[in-house]
């Protein structure tokens, strides 16, 4: 009650509210912007915003939309949580994640793949108790401050995670856990260039770690 910023079902996990989400507009000519159809909820959707594609982010650092296929790559924080708390929830992880479609990608009720050790208990702060875990194939938001739906739609799962109990690929490395949502990359073979990249890594994602210092 004393700190509404510590309530992320009030804006992340919050179907009327833009805050934690990706948004799907179109930007005309005139300064403002339209809402094309195939988004999370449908114009006129009571209690839900139309512009939202997906939801359920932590904070999303940087993303990237391929405009070959339409897919959005984008790398979401975790929090810092340095053990899982069987009442409270998980360890800190990140995500690398792959939006094809609409969804919900489950912050702050669920993270990674949606098991139960990566799923968040309702706590009732400051001291407890835990109602036990959240559903993660229909969050219920029951925070005073949700101004959108109480029952969400299933959090999807990551991608790709990492950080936490859930350990690194040795692929990337020590340090801390900072996913960065690169672009893909698309060969040009009338580009003159000595510099381009392989026609080999058409259509291949870039990551990038920000704390890590990498791109792969």
């Amino acid at each position: 009650d004393r700190n509404p910023q510590f309530d992320a079902q009030r804006s992340s996990g919050n179907t009327n509210d833009l805050r934690g989400k990706v948004l799907r507009i179109k930007p005309t000519a005139a300064g403002g912007y339209t809402v094309p159809a195939g988004n999370l909820f449908a114009p006129g959707t009571a209690k839900t915003r139309p512009e939202i594609y997906a939801m359920g982010f932590r904070n999303p650092f940087r993303m990237s939309v391929d405009k070959a296929t339409g897919i959005v790559y984008l790398g979401d924080y975790g929090p810092d949580a340095g053990v899982t708390d069987g009442t409270r929830g998980p360890s800190g992880q990140v995500e690398f994640n792959r939006i094809t479609a609409p969804g919900n990608y489950g912050w702050p009720f669920c993270t990674g793949t949606n098991t139960a050790t990566e799923t968040y208990g309702e706590y009732a702060f400051p001291s407890g108790p835990s109602a036990g875990k959240y559903n993660c194939a229909a969050p219920a938001n029951n925070s005073f401050r949700n101004t959108g739906l109480a029952t969400l739609p299933a959090a999807k799962s990551s991608w790709i995670k990492y950080g936490g109990d859930s350990g690194t690929p040795p692929e990337f490395g020590g340090g801390s856990e900072s996913p960065m949502g690169g672009p893909v990359y698309r060969y040009n073979a009338a580009l003159n260039s000595s510099v381009k990249f392989p026609q080999s890594l058409d259509g291949r994602f870039f990551a990038a770690e920000y704390g890590r210092k990498w791109i792969k």
